[in-house]
């Protein structure tokens, strides 16, 4: 099985990824799910909402957003509204039956919501309360092996839903790695902005063709923003019975083909 996450930046070639997604599909019916991001599609609608976005950063030096109820209104709009119905509907237009769906959808993702944060603020360390995120507990792996069983594509987002039905914001790149875990998938591809996984993050052309799982680690001290948690959670689910992951350029015309039928981007393998 197949998983294909979808980054989030507005330069990504969303027609070019729904025209070899469906492709993928056609070969592989009932063999792939979609993970999609939309940070940057939030961030401008935020924007032009004019309601502020905190950064904030762990302990561990990964940074994130601080999830309060605008954010999270916004989050709602961006993701399971803008972005999911724009792929659902490219999508279709490819002949594929995709189905759109928020982790909140089915309780597909069912989070445990984080009490409290800590934060790092200069050289001090901060708890911090009132954030609506949580971490992934469960996949609702049943309802998804119905739709594939039906023939219908997933294409999933955040965010997720507690016991108590909270909306929860959650890491993509972290649901992504519940998903292998749980269904069992083998093949991983990430379609970013950039040509693959660069050994030196500031430098476009420092592309890494092949790399072995285990050196990942080696990535993280260059490694800017979300891409340090793509990399961590890559190297947990080999750890989880992943096979292959692919990162590649999703702003070119196809994208998937050009990735694993020319190498054009960086495969990792164990």
């Amino acid at each position: 099985m197949f998983l294909i996450k979808i980054g989030g930046d507005e330069n990504l070639n969303f027609s070019a990824i729904c025209n070899d997604i469906a492709s993928l599909w056609k070969k592989y019916p009932g063999q792939l799910i979609v993970v999609h991001g939309a940070s940057k599609f939030r961030n401008r609608l935020a924007q032009q909402l004019g309601i502020p976005i905190r950064t904030i950063t762990s302990t561990s030096g990964i940074t994130s957003y601080f999830s309060d109820e605008n954010f999270m209104k916004v989050f709602l709009m961006a993701y399971a509204g803008w972005i999911n119905k724009k792929l659902v509907s490219l999508l279709i237009k490819n002949d594929v039956k995709a189905v759109g769906l928020s982790g909140i959808d089915g309780e597909i993702w069912l989070a445990e919501r984080k009490k409290y944060l800590y934060v790092k603020e200069g050289n001090k360390i901060k708890l911090i309360t009132g954030d609506l995120s949580g971490k992934i507990k469960k996949v609702n792996i049943k309802l998804l092996k119905i739709l594939l069983s039906y023939r219908y594509l997933p294409v999933i987002c955040s965010p997720a839903v507690s016991n108590q039905g909270e909306i929860l914001n959650v890491d993509n790149d972290a649901a992504v790695f519940q998903l292998v875990k749980s269904l069992k998938i083998k093949t991983l591809i990430y379609l970013i902005s950039a040509k693959g996984l660069l050994k030196d993050f500031n430098n476009p052309n420092s592309l890494v063709k092949e790399i072995r799982f285990f050196e990942l680690d080696s990535f993280l001290n260059s490694a800017e923003g979300t891409m340090k948690k793509k990399i961590i959670y890559t190297k947990m689910s080999f750890e989880h019975g992943l096979k292959k992951a692919f990162f590649g350029d999703g702003r070119v015309n196809y994208p998937i083909r050009k990735l694993l039928l020319e190498q054009k981007g960086t495969v990792i393998t164990l």
